[in-house]
Formats: C-alpha cells, sequence, structure tokens
C-alpha cells in the first residue's frame, strides 16, 4: 500500500476516523430507533472518543499553526516534527 508523503497519510487516516464516526453514529441512531438506553450509553463513550480521534488527527493535518505544531509535537514527543 502506498499512503504517499506523511500529510497524505494523515489525510487518509482522518478519513478513515470520519468513516468509523458514521459509522458508531449510525449505530447510536439505531440503539435510540430500538430503545435500547444502554446501547446508546455505551456508545456515547465511543462517540466521545472519536471526536478526540479526528481533532488529533486534524492536528496533524492542519498542522500549519504555531501551537497546533506545538500539540502534534505533545502528542508525539519521540518523533521529529519539523
Amino acid at each position: 500500500v502506498d499512503f504517499g508523503n506523511p500529510l497524505e497519510t494523515f489525510r487518509q487516516v482522518l478519513a478513515h476516523e470520519q468513516h468509523v464516526t458514521a459509522l458508531i453514529h449510525d449505530l447510536y441512531r439505531l440503539a435510540q430507533r430500538e430503545d435500547d438506553h444502554a446501547t446508546a450509553i455505551m456508545l456515547q463513550w465511543f462517540i466521545t472518543e472519536q471526536v478526540e480521534e479526528e481533532n488529533n488527527v486534524g492536528l496533524v493535518v492542519g498542522a500549519t499553526h504555531p501551537e497546533a505544531l506545538a500539540r502534534v509535537r505533545s502528542l508525539a514527543p519521540t518523533c521529529s516534527a519539523r
């Protein structure tokens, strides 16, 4: 599999995370339609996690602002982001 350059790799990761988010939202809507409150509550945890995942990858994709780049460095302290 060819991911291209590192930025393209992260763009593909972001697209994948957005796809996963959409799938979780579909499950949440189904749980609500079925009045399955326990499953809806459990899925809220996954929704919260996906918000974090998309934000983290989005920071990498949009890391042109110095504050965003500092955040990227803090997420991966062993990497050399230049």
